[in-house]
């Protein structure tokens, strides 16, 4: 199956981001929000089906003991197109010392089967020069070991890093220059912060990508405010994740993320909050209601 670009936005469940008792369950309302809008597209985590704070182990442990695809075990759409991250984001975001093995992950995404997957990386922000550059070579290793062994219908994204856009630019280009990879990532945080700058860069490197390899395409992740969304695609951003869905409320007036929908709930014109029955008022984030209204909005704004 080929890869729905549809809608520039893939929407990411990551237990690691859900800051509630409930984790769980504000997961598991993300999966049936996005099976009743027929969304086309959503990235898990490879952390999440094997470590003991994944939210999807139950489902991991039944995927490798059986040899069941994560969309068959989730109950997914037949066509949606589903990202398979690496769990570093994870491991980062938990504090876990212990790195994973490429290879062991690229392994578990042969059994989770899914259209997209990323290959594991270290990652580079806030860490001393020689370590950026430590790092930044066995993310190239990584990739250049997954794409020795790859074979099938899954795409291949590598994440690049970088402390500035020059070493951004360098880390695409090297990655690129390997056959296998079909989406080159950058992460929103590693781009630079001044508008013009980022402009620059993002422009750059999908002309880079456009000019060597027509179906290679550029991902951001993790990216922050919805404001910047549709400059993303204009400058040439094929795709884009965020985990905000799960966690915050899309204000469709000013589309920034609100910790809940007073003062705009009733008057809210999204696909969903016209057709419910029940206005979202003063609703609040980690509600089945609110995870549709986000996923409705950005359907409709993008």
């Amino acid at each position: 199956m080929g890869l729905d670009l549809s809608i520039p936005f893939v929407p990411a469940i990551s237990g690691a981001s859900i800051r509630s008792k409930s984790c769980r369950d504000v997961a598991y309302m993300g999966l049936e929000a996005v099976r009743e809008l027929r969304y086309p597209t959503l990235m898990i985590s490879v952390f999440d089906f094997v470590n003991p704070k994944g939210v999807f182990l139950k489902e991991g442990i039944e995927c490798i003991n059986n040899g069941i695809s994560a969309a068959e075990c989730l109950a997914l759409p037949r066509d949606l197109t589903l990202y398979l991250d690496s769990g570093g984001y994870e491991l980062t975001k938990f504090g876990i010392k212990t790195w994973y093995d490429a290879l062991d992950v690229y392994a578990i995404q042969q059994v989770l089967r899914g259209e997209v997957w990323t290959i594991l990386d270290y990652p580079a922000r806030g860490k001393r020069r020689s370590e950026i550059a430590r790092a930044i070579a066995s993310n190239i290793r990584f990739a250049e070991q997954v794409c020795a062994l790859h074979y099938g219908p899954a795409r291949l994204m590598a994440v690049a890093h970088g402390s500035n856009s020059e070493e951004l630019y360098s880390v695409s280009s090297k990655l690129l220059s390997l056959s296998e990879i079909s989406i080159i990532a950058v992460s929103d945080k590693e781009l630079p912060l001044a508008q013009t700058a980022k402009k620059s860069l993002i422009q750059r490197l999908a002309g880079a990508l456009a000019d060597q390899r027509k179906d290679v395409g550029l991902h951001i992740l993790g990216i922050g405010s919805p404001v910047n969304w549709t400059d993303y695609v204009h400058w040439g951003v094929t795709t884009f994740d965020s985990t905000n869905w799960l966690v915050k409320l899309l204000n469709p007036t000013t589309l920034n993320w609100t910790a809940s929908s007073k003062g705009w709930g009733p008057n809210c014109e999204c696909t969903f909050c016209r057709e419910f029955s029940r206005p979202l008022r003063a609703a609040r984030p980690h509600t089945l209601d609110s995870i549709r209204h986000n996923l409705a909005l950005i359907k409709d704004v993008l």
